[in-house]
């Protein structure tokens, strides 16, 4: 649908942005889990077929395994059929692979900034959460995350100097999550803009009301 769409767009035929087709690794084919780098190469493949503009990696989440040589596998074939890579790297896997192993790896961008905390740890590999704490909670979720800076070497000093210098030499894009936060930080004026009443979807507005079913 996707690949569609973005034909459609290219010729002016529906009102859109430009579209570039990133595909989940794994998904629309049935060939099975992405669980081994052979695997991974394969999917590559079989996407850039399909006429994808690039994948989208969330080590971890089925169908692909969070096996760091998985992701490099992933990096590397589709660096070779230059399609480009993005990744969310979600928290139960970064303490494999996180935001500097996989600028090694070759991938293009990563989406918010888990893992990248976890590339700045400089005495541990795993994130020390509360007892308790459950991911599938995202009271818990982001209640946490902005905490796991306490846990990270501080800013100027030699860890995160040579981080950031390795990733700027890696040419590593990180794309910060930041619509719902930036309305989260003037809850008011953002639920009472003058234009929610005209046009703003009813199921929109709904979703963002306080829910715990609700992502984000």
């Amino acid at each position: 649908w996707e690949l569609q769409a973005r034909e459609r767009s290219a010729k002016n035929e529906i009102v859109a942005p430009h579209i570039y087709v990133y595909a989940f690794v794994g998904t629309g084919w049935d060939g099975g889990p992405v669980t081994t780098p052979e695997k991974a190469r394969e999917y590559v493949r079989w996407a850039a077929q399909k006429g994808v503009d690039g994948l989208k990696i969330i080590p971890g989440t089925y169908p692909i395994s969070n096996d760091p040589e998985v992701f490099a596998a992933i990096c590397d074939e589709a660096k070779k059929l230059h399609l480009g890579t993005m990744s969310h790297l979600s928290q139960q896997g970064v303490s494999r692979i996180n935001a500097l192993d996989a600028a090694r790896d070759g991938l293009g961008s990563m989406e918010h900034y888990y893992g990248l905390p976890e590339a700045l740890f400089d005495d541990k590999t795993v994130q020390d959460f509360p007892y308790g704490y459950n991911y599938n909670n995202e009271y818990d979720r982001f209640g946490q995350a902005g905490r796991l800076w306490k846990q990270a070497a501080k800013p100027g000093s030699k860890k995160w100097e040579e981080v950031m210098d390795e990733m700027l030499k890696l040419h590593f894009t990180i794309d910060p999550t930041m619509t719902i936060y930036e309305a989260s930080r003037d809850v008011m004026r953002a639920r009472r803009a003058e234009w929610h009443d005209m046009y703003t979807l009813p199921s929109l507005w709904a979703f963002y009301q306080p829910n715990r079913e609700s992502h984000g």
